[in-house]
């Protein structure tokens, strides 16, 4: 009788030292994953920046092209009167 509560003892103390291992193993891997975590959300919000100020000068440089386009003034259409019964006159050389 005295051996099987000494190996039951035993066991109840090497399964308290695996369970204190395998915590503090998750405690590193918790750490780990927030700092991973960190890493990505600072890279993610660089590159959201970046991709906003790039939207923003193509964005910028579009309205002043349509801008550009628009203040230039376009001559008047020509209007070439050809009399009727006659052959169209040559073109200029």
């Amino acid at each position: 009788m005295m051996a099987i509560t000494v190996i039951l003892i035993a066991a109840v103390a090497f399964l308290g030292v695996q369970t204190t291992r395998i915590d503090a193993k998750l405690d590193r891997l918790d750490d780990r994953m927030r700092s991973g975590f960190a890493e990505l959300r600072t890279g993610i919000a660089s590159q959201g920046k970046q991709l906003l100020s790039e939207l923003t000068a193509q964005t910028s440089a579009i309205a002043n092209s349509i801008t550009a386009a628009r203040s230039v003034t376009q001559p008047p259409p020509q209007i070439i009167i050809v009399p009727s019964g006659s052959a169209a006159p040559e073109p200029p050389k």
